[in-house]
């Protein structure tokens, strides 16, 4: 049965150190997504009958075959959901507060993405690489506070899909034993975690290793 869940989180802390660019006392300055905010959320758990053996539209009339082959069942549990939100940040901080944040130059893009990921060397570059000129942000500096939001990027998202073959069989009226074969990640999706958000990081805007596990068969 699906299951998907709209929603929207917002506080005004989530995480250290995205939180403290602004002293606690003015806490409503950084009103601002959650940290664990998760917009879209979608799942959804499934079972079908192969139509083979005794009775189903296949093999039937083989008492053989349908003994091997019928009975079986498949499932496919489905998950897909938005990333957690990110939060722009540097090294250099005003000495007193121990998080600062940069300054916008493009505020058409607060998130920093680029227009479609893609591979620097092993690593897969999600966040404008400062170097670039479309970068949408300059340091700011330690005499004052960087205007950069709280979370006004977000990280990759992920799906994930699951899929067992399984059968029962009856011993007695009261004994049974199930044959399963599950694969986890069937489809071998690589899922992304978060990137650096550290713009004086040298791995700035880059997911720098895979998520999700290679597919497992057991």
């Amino acid at each position: 049965m699906p299951d998907y869940t709209f929603s929207k989180n917002i506080d005004t802390a989530s995480r250290v150190p995205d939180s403290f660019q602004i002293p606690w006392q003015f806490a409503n300055i950084e009103r601002a997504i959650s940290s664990i905010d998760r917009p879209h959320l979608f799942n959804i758990g499934w079972v079908y009958e192969l139509l083979l053996g005794k009775g189903k539209r296949y093999l039937g009339g083989s008492p053989v075959l349908s003994a091997l082959l019928g009975g079986f069942q498949v499932d496919g549990p489905f998950s897909a959901s938005d990333g957690l939100p990110l939060t722009i940040r540097q090294r250099n901080t005003n000495l007193i507060l121990p998080a600062q944040r940069p300054d916008v130059v493009d505020p058409k893009n607060l998130s920093g993405k680029v227009k479609q990921p893609f591979f620097a060397g092993a690593a897969r570059r999600w966040l404008i690489t400062p170097d670039d000129p479309a970068f949408p942000f300059k340091p700011s500096s330690n005499l004052g506070l960087g205007n950069v939001g709280r979370n006004t990027s977000r990280e990759p998202g992920f799906w994930n899909l699951n899929v067992s073959l399984f059968r029962e069989f009856r011993v007695t009226e009261r004994v049974r034993f199930e044959l399963r074969f599950e694969a986890s990640n069937a489809l071998n999706q690589v899922n992304y975690p978060e990137p650096s958000t550290d713009i004086d990081s040298a791995n700035y805007g880059l997911n720098t290793a895979a998520a999700a596990a290679p597919p497992q068969i057991r």
